[in-house]
């Protein structure tokens, strides 16, 4: 239902509501009116800050306008100050409010379209007088500031706060369109005590740059001569709930992050972290080409600070862009962290990490994403180039310590990380570190078919049974990182975990196929809850290469070399090599992760020999079959050459058969003879 503005307040002409709404209202419609200068929603005051000065900041009584007796008054300089502004927002009763704070600063002070306020000391504050008002429902907005840029280049007043930090502890507090440098943090603050009159929440935060400069290309040192202390600023959610933080572009933070949910005293729950660039210029862009600095400080590089963490519970980090996160830091300290998670159930999902907005694959320099909690769904994020945490003992894109019951992560694509799609960090149960998600035991053209995870443990075969689960497929080449370049798909497994999944089409030649498996059901990964996904499994790909490499002839009674080489490389492992040949016991290589053995057969008799080699894997075997012509043993030679060639020719081709893997694991056959 509208409601009109109070006439004679400053803000709202009571005409005009006459004029449009109450016809409309008379006949049923429902009215938006977003008119210049005028919207359903008006503030009862406006508070107008004309004077970009700080004087005075210690003064803990002076206002704009408002007067309550010796407690506050206008200043008597007449100038209407951010400070002092904000200080009368927070002292009018709340019959006053919403109260909106606009800007009209001296045109002549504008540099390029942009005005500076400039913080002496002491820090800025929205607050609660005291238990008696409300103190909130206030919106501080940037763009009211006639003239200027164009808004869509970027804020039109920015606040230097020369390391002093913007505290808001009231309800309902929007705060758009305003550059922050200097080192300050912006913080919604709740205490969490119902008895403290510290209390901010529902508060929107929108539309700010932190960190940059005014052109939106550079991080701006907190303190030049001590770059180590970075750009400093963030914005803190602290122990509050339900607030907003979103297209906001957050560059070089240290101390805390960039976006830093604090569960505090207060809990901080059903937060949204949405659309927001961090790590970037201002136009979601990075320097390239983007190197990780290592730790010391080199104008050179580019310091892009570091990401979002969330605790508490119930909050959403969803569509941030995050790229180019780099620390001033001790060289044995890890990079910054992405995204990283404690508490309960949150949501990360459509992440972009590691690419910025003009597609250049960039990486951050710690880990993507981090997760040290419960019930927290991971979905649909995009990572390149993640880095690695020191602390780490499986280097991975997406990493979980801690229970991590019902944490589910499915369809986020990762390429060029450190080692493993998804796995386990630190100290985490047995039952998680040893599950294996579905293993696929055949691919024939579109089809795939597959079963309960295995491994062998301590000389015992651990079957990971996931009676109903989700599997996920993803597609890898053949190089030696796990990575998910598509998600292709999921099914569901049946009660004995046995699966069928069809794919699109058939693969190309060098890629395989990654699973992850997600329980429907508690328990069925340990004693973890439902929901639970595993660690992504190794490639599976098909072999298709083999060769098998001995001589056309040989004598009796002399050894031949033997060598097998199968391929692609990256074909599933383990492989299993079975040797059989004429006259031969025949020779097994079992479980090994060589694509080459190398052994010697030895005929004593003379003829046609055949050797036949299978080498197989989870999804099939492939055999070669060659054979060998065994010569009679020659008769010592009762008369030798009286003048033997002294230099006799060198061999100008002594391997025709080159070694396809530079650095084989090489395995000797004991091959005996019958």
């Amino acid at each position: 239902m509208l409601h009109p503005p109070n006439p004679g307040t400053v803000f709202g002409p009571h005409w005009l509501y006459k004029a449009i709404c109450l016809p409309l209202l008379a006949l049923g419609l429902a009215v938006a009116v977003s008119l210049a200068g005028y919207s359903v929603a008006q503030a009862q005051i406006t508070i107008v800050v004309d004077s970009t000065q700080d004087p005075d900041p210690a003064s803990s009584s002076q206002t704009c306008t408002f007067s309550e007796g010796a407690f506050f008054n206008p200043a008597p300089d007449g100038d209407c100050t951010l400070r002092r502004a904000l200080r009368e927002a927070s002292a009018r009763p709340d019959a006053d409010r919403p109260i909106t704070i606009e800007f009209n600063l001296p045109a002549d002070e504008a540099v390029d379209g942009v005005w500076t306020i400039e913080i002496q000391s002491e820090t800025l504050e929205l607050f609660r007088k005291d238990i008696s008002i409300d103190g909130g429902s206030v919106i501080l907005d940037g763009d009211t500031q006639p003239g200027g840029r164009d808004s869509a280049d970027g804020p039109k007043v920015m606040i230097d706060t020369n390391d002093e930090s913007f505290v808001i502890t009231v309800p309902d507090v929007e705060v758009r369109n305003l550059g922050f440098f200097g080192g300050g943090n912006l913080t919604i603050q709740d205490n969490g005590n119902p008895n403290d009159i510290i209390a901010g929440h529902d508060a929107i935060v929108e539309n700010i740059w932190m960190g940059l400069n005014a052109d939106g290309d550079a991080v701006v040192f907190r303190t030049p001569a001590q770059p180590n202390r970075m750009a400093g600023g963030g914005i803190i959610v602290f122990g509050s709930d339900n607030n907003i933080v979103r297209n906001n572009v957050i560059v070089g933070a240290n101390q805390p992050r960039a976006i830093n949910i604090n569960s505090g005293p207060g809990g901080a729950s059903n937060n949204l972290i949405e659309n927001n660039l961090i790590g970037m210029r201002a136009d979601g862009t990075v320097p390239t080409p983007f190197v990780c600095s290592g730790g010391t400080f080199d104008e050179t590089f580019w310091f892009g600070g570091d990401g979002i963490s969330l605790s508490g519970s119930n909050n959403q980090a969803i569509g941030n862009r995050i790229a180019g996160l780099d620390l001033v830091r001790q060289p044995n300290d890890s990079g910054p962290t992405a995204i990283e998670s404690f508490g309960n159930n949150h949501e990360i999902r459509d992440n972009i990490i590691g690419i910025d907005n003009a597609d250049n694959k960039v990486g951050v320099c710690g880990s993507a994403i981090k997760i040290s909690n419960t019930g927290t769904d991971v979905l649909d994020n995009v990572i390149y180039g993640s880095g690695v945490s020191f602390e780490d003992d499986n280097p991975t894109a997406m990493g979980f310590s801690g229970t991590t019951s019902g944490i589910t992560v499915r369809r986020n694509l990762v390429e060029t990380g450190p080692g493993r799609i998804y796995d386990y960090i630190g100290q985490t149960g047995e039952a998680l570190r040893l599950f294996d998600p579905g293993r696929i035991t055949g691919i024939d053209g579109v089809t795939v078919t597959g079963t309960n995870g295995e491994r062998t443990f301590a000389g015992q075969l651990i079957v990971s049974e996931c009676p109903n689960c989700l599997i996920d497929f993803y597609l890898d080449n053949s190089d030696d990182i796990d990575e998910a370049f598509e998600y292709l798909g999921e099914t569901t497994a049946d009660s004995s975990g046995n699966f069928t999944f069809t794919l699109d089409a058939p693969l190309e030649p060098g890629f395989g196929l990654r699973t992850m498996s997600t329980a429907q059901n508690p328990n069925v990964i340990g004693n973890l809850g439902s929901s639970t996904t595993s660690p992504n499994s190794k490639l599976y790909m098909e072999l298709d290469i083999i060769s098998v490499t001995l001589p056309m002839t040989a004598l009796a009674g002399v050894p031949v070399s033997v060598t097998v080489n199968v391929g692609p490389q990256g074909a599933t492992v383990p492989l299993d090599y079975l040797i059989e040949a004429t006259g031969q016991n025949p020779a097994t290589v079992n479980d090994t992760d060589s694509y080459r053995v190398t052994g010697s057969l030895t005929w004593p008799t003379p003829g046609t020999k055949t050797l036949t080699v299978t080498v197989s894997n989870d999804l099939g075997s492939i055999t070669e079959t060659e054979t060998i012509e065994i010569e009679p043993a020659e008769d010592p030679d009762p008369d030798p050459d009286p003048d033997p060639d002294p230099d006799p020719d060198p061999d100008p081709d002594p391997d025709p058969d080159p070694d396809p893997d530079p650095d084989p694991t090489r395995l000797h056959i004991p091959i005996a003879e019958k």
